[in-house]
């Protein structure tokens, strides 16, 4: 990923929290299947610990954010 400077550029430029069309396409077409299996299983984990007690977040609306990158990010969709 670090050779990919269009890739990397795009993702740091996000405001954290945001994931762009332009940020998805590229990442889709950058990372690997193994790499995007990876990137699903760290965004998972990360939205099961800030639901953990005594976290702030909807918990549904986390959900769904979750379930949305999640079929961004699925290779069928490509």
């Amino acid at each position: 990923m670090a050779d990919n400077n269009e890739a990397t550029s795009s993702i740091l430029a996000d405001p954290y929290g945001k994931i762009s069309h332009k940020t998805l396409d590229i990442i889709t077409t950058t990372l690997t299947p193994l790499m995007l299996q990876r990137l699903k299983h760290n965004i998972n984990a990360w939205v099961n610990e800030e639901l953990s007690p005594p976290c702030l977040w909807d918990s549904r609306y986390a959900c769904q954010q979750k379930m949305r990158i999640f079929n961004l990010l699925s290779p069928k969709l490509r």
